[in-house]
């Protein structure tokens, strides 16, 4: 028999922001002002019985170039449609992927 005593491990009770309960499997979305990095207790609506809920909070990061913030000049090319690969109407900035209407001016091929 064992002498020592171990605490259960949190272990991931989530699935795109749902909170499940480790009992009866019910799931529901928590509100934003009930979010805490705080363990706290909770109990489940359904089956009534309580457990340990905490929260881990992630940041994504997205970065996004921009000629024009550098004070630099963009890289137009021409943009060809697959029905129409002779089509001009578009342009993308090949250091930044920005796009623009071609200007009316006369185009040389």
């Amino acid at each position: 028999m064992r002498s020592e005593f171990h605490e259960a491990q949190f272990r991931s009770a989530s699935d795109d922001g749902l909170v499940i309960c480790p009992y009866c499997k019910h799931s529901y979305q928590p509100e934003s002002e009930d979010y805490s990095e705080d363990t706290r207790e909770q109990e489940c609506s359904e089956c009534e019985k309580k457990f340990w809920l905490h929260q881990n909070f992630s940041v994504s990061h997205v970065v996004k170039p921009d000629c024009e913030l550098n004070g630099e000049q963009h890289k137009w090319d021409f943009v060809t449609r697959h029905r129409d690969p002779q089509s001009r109407d578009y342009q993308s900035c090949d250091v930044c992927d920005k796009w623009r209407k071609t200007p009316d001016t006369e185009v040389s091929p």
